[in-house]
């Protein structure tokens, strides 16, 4: 039957998405696919979180730097002491967030996948289900809730391996996917950038580096 090993970053976009595509094409390719198959997972997907001033803050001065709002800041005494004033800036990083950043992450992340040469997702940043040929069997963003039938869980940077201790049982197989993977750097965000560089940085150090030392330690894992 195989075993279901999860990626998770935040918000199911980008690391984890093509963490979960190239696994599932490097599985493929190493006829693996039957024994291993990856799929992916995010911690803020469908979580309707109070954030602090410093992460409005950083929210506003990318997008600044990004040229997607004009100068704005946040008041940090009326944002941490006026209850109507701190909404109505969480509601505008969050307009932020869906209008400008999700969506050029999207385009990124699924422009990277056509050049790569990778089928089934168009240039314009739609992503087209693949459920046919196995590499992502759900194209919208899944939420990191736990699942007894997955057998390992891997986040991209300490938070995600955080969240998923605080809120799984204690016997769940979780890990930072560099340390499964015997590396030392972790995954970070590629949240507000823009351009598609970062993301084809992303895409090959995956595909280089961390998915192929995932799958040598899982054929390890299920052999023994």
């Amino acid at each position: 039957m195989g075993v279901d090993v999860r990626f998770v970053c935040t918000g199911n976009s980008a690391r984890s998405r093509l963490a979960e595509i190239i696994g599932n094409k490097q599985a493929r390719e190493r006829d693996l696919h039957r024994l291993i198959r990856f799929s992916s997972a995010g911690t803020s997907v469908g979580k309707d979180k109070s954030w602090n001033s410093d992460y409005v803050r950083k929210i506003l001065q990318t997008a600044k730097r990004a040229g997607d709002i004009d100068k704005y800041s946040v008041d940090d005494r009326r944002y941490e002491n006026e209850p109507k004033y701190k909404k109505m800036i969480d509601d505008y990083a969050r307009c932020i967030i869906e209008e400008f950043f999700r969506p050029r992450e999207a385009f990124f992340r699924n422009e990277v996948i056509v050049q790569k040469g990778i089928t089934g997702y168009s240039s314009l940043g739609l992503m087209r289900s693949l459920v046919g040929k196995d590499l992502i069997r759900n194209p919208h963003p899944t939420p990191c809730n736990y699942d007894p039938e997955v057998y390992l869980w891997l986040g991209m940077v300490d938070k995600h391996v955080n969240f998923m201790r605080e809120n799984f049982p204690i016997s769940t197989h979780i890990a930072l996917i560099n340390e499964f993977a015997g590396l030392e750097s972790q995954i970070p965000n590629k949240f507000g950038e823009t351009s598609i560089k970062p993301y084809l940085e992303l895409y090959d150090k995956l595909d280089r580096e961390y998915l192929p030392r995932v799958l040598d330690r899982l054929v390890v894992e299920l052999g023994d």
